[in-house]
């Protein structure tokens, strides 16, 4: 079964850790003025620039800024700016695979008082002059930079499962890790979850884990190993983005080493929670793996062959299983928010992403004036 893509390019770049302090912003009113259009009706991309103003400053309270800019970017770095039409794409992603689905769950308001404020789109990677690599950008929760917006498939309709993967590596697991950051600074983390795995977080440790040895550990990314905050971020991230195949690979990753006795019930109430489709399909890879050197044609039969442990501290599906569930009672009593149906959601406009980049973003890309 493959590895998450979006931890092997953690381990590559450490660099890409966000941001995530508290900022003065209020979320309340308005940040910016939205009476009068400060579209520049002249401008070359002016078509763009109030589709952008209509689509995202006016109902959602955020400003998309896809213009370079040096000093924003920072002089240490070398970027190329963001393509005119990947830039569109790129907006028309983030409102179909962000905005629309909070929207559809908990409503406009919602996201006018809680998302990002300011998303900027940069054409590269950002590559310092010592050949360091920054993939991504976050401050705050306020302002989210999407490196490498020119990498995005234009073949418009024709997207594979790598090209779906690769659009939640590189942009919406982070975007949605940021999104969580900025709902845990309005409500604290649950205790309960911080103490969970604290005598194994490592804040300077973390990029040297593999996957499954994450996994192994309690964790659902290497990433979250860092500190209790980014632990929370990425496993709020991941139930909404990470694909069943991953979700599987994690979970046979944490039972590997064993697991309580009431563990294997919990594990099924996961999946089905998750809502991973096809569980004793033949022709899924968690039907058809080696896990500590035995080959299994059934997950379900790898399951009854797990040992049983008896200290729940040796379970790191119990302490992973834990806090899935910690996390969906803290945003269902604290935002309103049924977490697993935002995921299904998610993972259904991903399944007719080709249906949408073909039908509504192709026709609708403007040209250069």
């Amino acid at each position: 079964m493959k590895k998450m893509k979006y931890n092997l390019l953690l381990a590559a770049f450490p660099l890409f850790a966000v941001s995530c302090g508290v900022d003065d912003d209020d979320f309340t009113a308005s940040i910016f003025d939205t009476t009068t259009s400060a579209v520049d009706a002249a401008s070359a991309t002016a078509p763009f620039d109030q589709w952008l103003y209509d689509t995202f400053v006016v109902p959602y309270n955020v400003e998309i800024d896809y213009c370079y800019k040096s000093q924003e970017s920072g002089i240490d770095y070398q970027v190329t700016a963001a393509g005119y039409e990947q830039s569109q794409a790129m907006a028309w992603l983030l409102k179909y695979l962000f905005y629309q689905p909070y929207e559809e769950v908990l409503g406009a308001e919602f996201l006018r008082q809680n998302s990002p404020r300011q998303f900027r789109f940069v054409g590269s990677y950002a590559v310092a002059t010592d050949g360091t690599v920054k993939v991504g950008y976050a401050k705050d929760g306020i302002l989210v930079s999407l490196r490498y917006v020119n990498g995005l498939n234009l073949d418009y309709g024709n997207w594979t499962e790598s090209d779906i993967d690769a659009l939640n590596t590189m942009y919406f697991r982070t975007i949605h890790h940021e999104f969580g950051h900025v709902l845990h600074m309005r409500r604290q983390i649950p205790s309960a979850f911080r103490q969970l795995t604290a005598s194994t977080y490592n804040a300077s440790g973390w990029s040297g884990l593999a996957d499954a040895e994450a996994h192994a550990m309690g964790y659902v990314t290497p990433y979250a190993a860092m500190s209790y905050e980014e632990d929370f971020a990425e496993t709020f991230s991941s139930v909404i983005c990470t694909s069943d195949e991953d979700w599987m690979t994690t979970i046979i990753d944490a039972t590997g080493n064993g697991m309580l006795s009431d563990d294997r019930s919990k594990v099924m109430a996961l999946i089905d929670s998750l809502r991973i489709a096809g569980l004793d399909d033949a022709t899924k890879p968690w039907n058809n793996f080696t896990a500590n050197g035995v080959a299994y044609t059934s997950f379900r039969d790898y399951l009854d062959n797990v040992p049983v442990v008896t200290s729940a501290g040796a379970s790191a599906f119990g302490l992973l299983q834990r806090k899935v569930e910690i996390l969906s009672d803290w945003c269902d009593t604290n935002w309103g928010l049924p977490i697993f149906s935002l995921r299904a959601n998610v993972q259904q406009k991903q399944s007719d992403i080709n249906d949408f980049m073909r039908d509504e973003v192709a026709p609708n890309i403007f040209k250069l004036q």
